[in-house]
């Protein structure tokens, strides 16, 4: 890992691609992503660890306690990244598989290590009851393991980014803007 004190680290697929567009914007962060599947943004210097298996094309297939488990797993291989970081950043969307699972506990392994960690979270849309559901009950974990966790409405972020026309996904700045100051 570089000598950055700061890591940015995106989990689950809307987490990856928020961290790889603020990363890339000049944060001077390292970046490392974590996801279940192969649809990792491209980035030249991220490091990338993968939690599911190669012949698991699903990931975790919307199921948090999955992710949360390989994330477990994977503690010796996130530790090197963590002894190095005085702030952590994550990014994750929540309400899925990788993501809602996940972040939590890389956030209790961040601080375990001593790290400050400061999580975003995006949350589901108001018509995906059932995601929204998952996520309120997965939010209390994150905040619990975080200094700050700051939530992020995906509605008022659709919104937004429709009245400027961006994609709300790809073109969403200031969401990478409250990534990297």
């Amino acid at each position: 890992m570089e000598s950055s004190q700061i890591l940015i680290t995106g989990i689950g697929g809307l987490g990856c691609i928020w961290a790889a567009r603020a990363h890339q914007r000049g944060a001077g962060a390292s970046l490392l992503m974590l996801d279940a599947d192969d649809r990792f943004p491209d980035v030249e210097d991220a490091h990338i660890i993968r939690l599911g298996h190669t012949l698991d094309a699903l990931g975790c297939a919307a199921l948090p306690p999955l992710a949360e488990q390989r994330m477990r797993g994977l503690a010796t291989r996130t530790r090197p990244f963590l002894e190095q970081a005085e702030l952590v950043i994550i990014v994750a969307g929540l309400g899925g598989g990788t993501g809602t699972g996940a972040s939590h506990e890389f956030a209790r392994q961040a601080k375990l290590h001593g790290a400050t960690v400061l999580s975003i979270a995006a949350l589901p849309f108001d018509h995906q009851p059932t995601r929204k559901k998952i996520a309120q009950a997965e939010i209390k974990r994150l905040e619990h393991h975080s200094d700050v966790c700051v939530q992020l409405s995906l509605d008022r972020l659709a919104r937004q980014a429709r009245d400027r026309g961006k994609d709300w996904s790809m073109g969403s700045e200031w969401g990478e803007d409250l990534i990297d100051g």
